[in-house]
């Protein structure tokens, strides 16, 4: 049994890994979001660390940070020192280990119609959240740790701490409460990943970390608006579609990943929803929009 660090794990994703991985497991959160199954939580801000403390660790696992492009979009001096600043003094005070961090497919930008791997560098900038996640993953390939960078897809699925402000999640939560859902721009195209693909992807690093790198997750690119139907069928409740929002297309390659772990992404549309459908209740919810 290795053991696990997961900085930031009593949010969304953290609150999900915890619960999965079969490991000697310790979190260190600052609880933003509430801490919902981890009782043994350090409630401290990982930077305040000292060197020392993470030696005795096989993996540690970075998802602390202003973690939305709404976080992000009003604090650029904040966001910048959690997501990048802190970041680089982290990488500072780690040897050997292998180091896992949220990166995010969102650092493509304006792809058009094409599906990208990691190769595509013509980048520009659309949002904070988005260049602050690119520089990390700059400041990592420069290192010569044992680093995994994984660009998330839009993450959806049940965890204890939910978010309710993610594409299905939401979709879920206003077809439960409200008896329809929303949707502006039907003819988008994102990649998402299943919550469960990505407590699968961690896992298999895991057992595995001799590949380091920068690698794409998603468990399917699809259509906002196919994804609505989907989700709407499933609900039995009808989708209304609103004034278009600015926005863009982009789709992503997983096959790195795929091909390097042995690993087939199994997460559906369907199987998303049935999973919020069996659990949600027990989840507490909150949607990432907080301020600092």
């Amino acid at each position: 049994m290795k053991k696990v660090l997961i900085l930031g794990g009593t949010g969304y994703i953290g609150s999900a890994l915890t619960s999965y991985l079969q490991e000697d497991i310790q979190t260190v959160d600052l609880e933003w979001f509430g801490n919902v199954n981890n009782p043994a939580n350090q409630k401290i801000d990982y930077d305040e660390l000292p060197k020392k403390f993470f030696s005795s660790f096989d993996v540690v696992i970075l998802l602390a940070g202003h973690s939305s492009v709404a976080m992000c979009e009003d604090n650029r001096h904040s966001s910048f020192e959690n997501n990048v600043a802190k970041f680089v003094r982290l990488l500072d005070k780690l040897d050997d280990q292998a180091f896992i961090y949220a990166s995010s497919s969102g650092i493509y930008g304006k792809t058009g119609e094409n599906i990208v791997d990691e190769t595509f560098d013509r980048y520009v900038p659309t949002t904070y959240y988005d260049l602050q996640k690119k520089e990390i993953d700059l400041y990592a390939s420069l290192s010569s740790l044992n680093y995994y960078g994984l660009r998330f897809g839009t993450v959806n699925g049940y965890a204890p701490n939910l978010r309710t402000d993610l594409m299905i999640n939401k979709m879920f939560l206003d077809a439960k409460e409200y008896g329809k859902i929303h949707v502006s721009n039907p003819h988008i195209h994102r990649p998402l990943l299943g919550i469960a693909d990505l407590c699968r992807v961690v896992n298999s690093i895991i057992l595995d970390p001799t590949h380091p790198g920068i690698y794409n997750l998603a468990s399917f690119n699809t259509q906002i608006g196919e994804i609505a139907q989907r989700v709407g069928t499933m609900m039995d409740v009808p989708v209304v579609v609103d004034s278009p929002q600015p926005s863009y297309n982009f789709s992503i390659s997983t096959n790195k990943f795929e091909q390097q772990f042995d690993f087939h992404f199994q997460e559906t549309p369907g199987s998303i929803v049935d999973g919020l459908k069996k659990y949600y209740t027990k989840a507490h919810r909150e949607a990432r929009v907080k301020k600092l």
